[in-house]
């Protein structure tokens, strides 16, 4: 879980985080806002590993956590990634 918390660390959001890879376009554009005219943040390396949230895309937009950096990613340029143990149902 990936928590948001206020100045006196009180937890004010979760939500269920899961490891994508950048794949399919060379440099990924991480802008501030899910938006193709939205100022760029950083340029994400193909094959770079980022925080994003398990849940579906918000229109084709998934916000995403690298490093210090947070922004928004074209959801088709990443790949869930599995972690081990994943595969066999075991909870």
């Amino acid at each position: 879980l990936l928590g948001c918390q206020d100045a006196d660390g009180a937890v004010l959001c979760e939500v269920e985080c899961i490891e994508y890879a950048v794949t399919g376009c060379g440099q990924l554009r991480l802008r501030e806002e899910p938006r193709l005219d939205a100022p760029v943040a950083a340029l994400l390396p193909e094959g770079v590993g980022v925080l994003g949230n398990s849940g579906a895309a918000q229109n084709g937009w998934r916000l995403v956590f690298t490093g210090r950096l947070v922004g928004w990613v074209m959801d088709e340029y990443l790949e869930a990634l599995e972690l081990p143990g994943d595969d066999d149902g075991a909870g």
